[in-house]
């Protein structure tokens, strides 16, 4: 059974590798901001709730109110930048037309 902890050092180690890469720009930085994010219990509580749900459901409905829901709580650990941008796409979720 794969633990959180391990999936957070899983990762960990990707993100890594990929700072260590010459070829990508901004590497090193963005393994900065998701240990910073991944460091709090909070951040990394976040981190899985967005990926379960809201990236997991197949209705945009429910991905919508989800990420609405998430969006409303404390985003510890994301940027100012970061935090508005998950508020206005919650708030855009809820107004956005979707497919019938």
């Amino acid at each position: 059974m794969t633990t959180s902890s391990s999936l957070v050092h899983a990762n960990l180690a990707l993100s890594s590798k990929g700072a260590r890469d010459p070829r990508r720009p901004g590497a090193r930085r963005r393994q900065r901001r998701f240990r910073r994010l991944l460091a709090s219990p909070s951040g990394a509580k976040l981190v899985f709730a967005i990926a379960d749900r809201v990236l997991r459901p197949v209705d945009a409905r429910t991905a919508a109110a989800e990420l609405a829901m998430i969006a409303a709580g404390p985003l510890e650990g994301f940027s100012a930048t970061d935090r508005a941008l998950l508020r206005v796409a919650g708030v855009a979720g809820r107004l956005a037309p979707f497919p019938s």
